[in-house]
């Protein structure tokens, strides 16, 4: 999450990205015309500096550019934080179903509910002990 803060950051001071909250939104735009120009050489020149760093093994110097574009300022990011949560919908969970051959030789396909419980039930009915 630290990275993917970090490359927004990045494209945030570029000037490519901007992010307005309203009362109860987000309004997130990029400019796709100054992708090149603008954001292409500001990722660049961040993620050449990090590979600096780590290549010479400046942790104090890595560190510092790390704590500059990974640090939140609360002030600047509450509004931004308090929109994101209450609009966060739950983890998505992804159930793998199973298929079986009974005695007659026909092939049938079991699903099951997209619930921890139904990830069990999907394990535990492979039979995998065999």
């Amino acid at each position: 999450m630290q990275a993917r803060f970090a490359i927004m950051r990045v494209m945030l001071s570029s000037g490519i990205l901007n992010i307005n909250p309203s009362s109860s939104d987000l309004t997130i735009s990029l400019s796709r015309d100054e992708i090149i120009s603008k954001g292409l050489p500001a990722i660049s020149d961040f993620l050449t500096s990090l590979q600096i760093y780590k290549a010479t093994g400046d942790v104090v110097g890595g560190n510092a550019l790390y704590d500059k574009w990974t640090s939140v300022n609360p002030k600047e990011w509450s509004d931004i934080r308090r929109i994101v949560l209450e609009k966060k919908t739950p983890r998505k969970i992804f159930v793998q179903g199973n298929t079986f051959m009974d005695e007659k030789g026909e092939v049938t396909f079991k699903e099951y509910d997209a619930t921890l419980t139904g990830i069990v039930e999907s394990y535990l009915e492979r039979d995998l002990m065999k």
